[in-house]
């Protein structure tokens, strides 16, 4: 029976990913991994799959020249993974491009989200990120028509769909499953209503950037909006249960966009939309763990006086340790919006 690390070997295993990790070249040497023990590699493999980065990684180990200290065994653990994402990756690419063209001969837009958005035109690569379904985004008149086409392929609900009652409870409808494919959750809207951070999803529409997949046009939101979503997502909707693979999503669209991205824009919709708490406590860790090109003046520009250090502590253990909702209820009870 193999042994659970102690928190010191945890904290080295973490230090070690994070160096692998972050966007500095050089944060780590061959030396630093080589002199880990058998029992360490099992370790570090089992910190990156649960931090759902394992396909990242393996790209950074080759790409710095890390891997000649890596066991092979290792590697090709790491490789295995990869290479079952990009197999993966780009079936669910087949079946949302299938999913966009039949929306579009009924003249219905659709806006592609998060992983599967950022696999195409932020990692540029399908077997870099890893995801467990296919989030899309359609207008909330066009929920109907979504269902209807998923329902022909041979989707199905995990429950009952009703249209009314899903859109007053929740952002995004039941998820469609279809045997050996990706579920689907359709969104109509980033946020539930009548949540401290609900948004006017109208905004979003005006701005997004158009792309395609095969033969199938869709879109994506505007790099702002997508920043801020990215942070929404893992820090108010999630409280960073997802590990470091958010903080990676962020530094690598920071990187993608770099001089097109206007920060200014950023800060402005962050307060306007009363995120710059959840906002600020997601770029500040990317900045922090991965090295996501973030300056100080946007970070001082959407830090609240009031948002308590503790705060940044709960939230960056929440990274590393189970995968549940935080029951620190007094260092989160600042975090939540005005």
């Amino acid at each position: 029976m193999k042994r659970s690390p102690t928190a010191l070997e945890e904290a080295k295993l973490i230090e070690l990913l994070l160096g692998c990790l972050h966007w500095e070249a050089g944060r780590i040497r061959l030396d630093d991994l080589a002199g880990l023990s058998e029992e360490e590699w099992d370790g570090f493999l089992a910190l990156a799959a649960e931090q759902r980065i394992r396909p990242l990684l393996y790209q950074r180990l080759i790409e710095r020249g890390l891997d000649a200290a890596v066991p092979e065994r290792v590697l090709a653990a790491l490789w295995d993974v990869q290479r079952q994402t990009a197999l993966r990756t780009m079936g669910y690419q087949t079946e949302l491009a299938a999913l966009a063209m039949e929306l579009a001969a009924q003249d219905v837009p659709l806006i592609a989200l998060k992983g599967i958005w950022l696999a195409r035109a932020i990692y540029g690569n399908p077997a870099l990120r890893e995801m467990n379904d296919i989030d899309v985004l359609v207008r909330r008149e066009h929920l109907s028509v979504a269902m209807d086409i998923l329902s022909q392929r041979g989707h199905t609900p995990t429950q009952e769909v009703d249209i009314e009652i899903d859109t007053a409870t929740s952002q995004h409808l039941p998820r469609f499953i279809k045997s050996g494919v990706a579920g689907f959750e359709v969104h109509w809207s980033l946020c539930r209503l009548n949540q401290p951070y609900s948004i006017d999803t109208g905004e979003l529409w005006e701005r997004v950037v158009p792309a395609q997949i095969g033969r199938a046009s869709l879109s994506g939101l505007a790099p702002e909006d997508l920043l801020l979503h990215l942070c929404l997502h893992t820090s108010y909707q999630h409280q960073f249960i997802f590990g470091l693979r958010p903080s990676c999503d962020i530094a690598a669209v920071i990187e993608r966009y770099g001089a097109e991205l206007d920060w200014a824009v950023v800060v402005e919709r962050a307060q306007r939309w009363r995120w710059e708490r959840g906002v600020y406590l997601a770029l500040r860790l990317a900045a922090d763990l991965v090295g996501a090109a973030v300056t100080e003046s946007v970070l001082s520009a959407l830090r609240p006086a009031d948002l308590s250090e503790t705060v940044l502590a709960t939230a960056r253990s929440q990274l590393f340790t189970e995968k549940a909702f935080s029951t620190e209820t007094r260092p989160w009870s600042s975090f939540r919006p005005n």
